[in-house]
């Protein structure tokens, strides 16, 4: 609920736009994100990515943030110096692999008849924003050149679901992007 105009020093509250639309209270709205993992798994990823465009906005030498949000583009499209660059931002599932943290890597759905459009090409964005929170309980990122990731083993042009987060994934984005 907000807060609106104050009459003396009553404050008046009304529903949120969202909390309207809905026809239930905040607090319900959140009970049904909460009991639906495929529901609470796509408010996770809205809200890494709520982080790392503040995060982006944060750095010096970013002159341009655009926060893209259409189906099948990147997350965000960026200038650094003067280049353009795409970066997708990704989770780390809950559980450590390995010892590591390992990226939900791979899309909701495959197109009909084409199994491997479920996985990424390497030439979608340059860079992967894995937000470690699931496992951290902090906003953090580590990032990784989508050149350096692994191909898929049986679809060839497309980047392998397995991504463990590397010890050498930098957690400051211009290092990355200098070294691009």
């Amino acid at each position: 609920a907000l807060a609106t105009g104050d009459v003396k020093d009553a404050v008046v509250l009304r529903p949120h736009a969202l909390e309207a639309q809905l026809g239930i209270p905040a607090a319900e709205i959140l009970n049904v994100i909460a009991s639906q993992f495929r529901l609470a798994a796509a408010v996770r990823g809205g809200v890494a990515e709520y982080h790392l465009e503040r995060y982006l906005r944060g750095l010096p030498d970013v002159r341009k943030v655009q926060h893209i949000i259409e189906d099948g583009k990147p997350d965000f499209e960026i200038e650094y110096r003067r280049e353009r660059f795409l970066i997708e931002c990704k989770n780390v599932l809950r559980h450590l692999h390995a010892k590591r943290p390992k990226v939900d890597f791979q899309k909701t759905r495959a197109a009909k008849g084409d199994p491997c459009s479920r996985y990424y090409k390497p030439t979608q964005f340059d860079v992967l924003a894995a937000c470690l929170h699931p496992v951290s309980q902090t906003w953090e990122f580590r990032f990784a050149p989508t050149s350096g990731l692994s191909p898929h083993l049986t679809c060839p042009g497309r980047l392998s679901p397995n991504v463990l987060v590397g010890e050498t994934w930098p957690s400051d984005l211009r290092v990355l992007l200098d070294a691009m």
